[in-house]
């Protein structure tokens, strides 16, 4: 860049603006693409998870509702679920793509 500043050559120094311009899209529009494919990833997983707890749940008989609270369950269900869902959503993911980059 130093260069085209010294020689005042604004034609390469347009070039070189657009490049570098059209490389900041590039990076944007992947990790746009990245983002959403991640978080979509990771929803269809908790959904999965969601499916399977909720049939394991009802399998129950219905002593093991007479002894347990139900408040109890539901909360620590949606709660433990909604820990997995940022650790997909937020962390994992993040964690892979900041090492991708360099």
């Amino acid at each position: 860049m130093d260069d085209y500043l010294k020689n005042h050559d604004s034609l390469g120094l347009l070039y070189y603006i657009i490049a570098m311009s059209v490389v900041l899209i590039l990076e944007v529009l992947s990790q746009f693409y990245f983002t959403y494919w991640a978080n979509w990833l990771g929803q269809d997983i908790i959904k999965d998870i969601r499916d399977k707890l909720f049939k394991h749940i009802t399998s129950f008989k219905m002593k093991y509702f007479d002894n347990e609270p139900v408040g109890k369950l539901v909360t620590r269900t949606v709660s433990d679920i909604e820990s997995i869902a940022s650790i997909f959503s937020q962390g994992l993911f993040m964690i892979v793509s900041d090492l991708l980059k360099w």
